[in-house]
C-alpha cells in the first residue's frame, strides 16, 4: 500500500475537461456518498472506473464497448 501511494505521489497530473450528462454527474456524486470516505473525490472516481476497466480481458471489455453503443 506504501509504495503504491509513493507511486501515486511521483505521478504528474494532467488536467482533463469532458462533459457529462446530468445521470452520470450524479451517479458519481452517489458513488463519492457512498463510499463513506472523506478522500473520496469526483477525479478518484472516475480514476478507479477507469483502472477497473483496464483489468477487463478483452473480451469483456468488448462487450461493455458493443452494449454502451447499441
Amino acid at each position: 500500500m506504501l509504495l503504491r501511494l509513493d507511486l501515486l505521489l511521483q505521478k504528474k497530473f494532467v488536467r482533463c475537461t469532458f462533459s457529462l450528462n446530468q445521470e452520470l454527474s450524479e451517479l458519481i456524486d452517489e458513488l463519492i456518498i457512498k463510499s463513506n470516505n472523506a478522500r473520496v473525490n469526483r477525479s478518484s472516481i472516475v480514476r478507479i472506473a477507469l483502472e477497473s476497466l483496464a483489468e477487463q480481458n478483452l473480451e469483456d471489455f468488448k462487450q461493455l464497448i458493443d452494449k454502451s453503443f447499441k
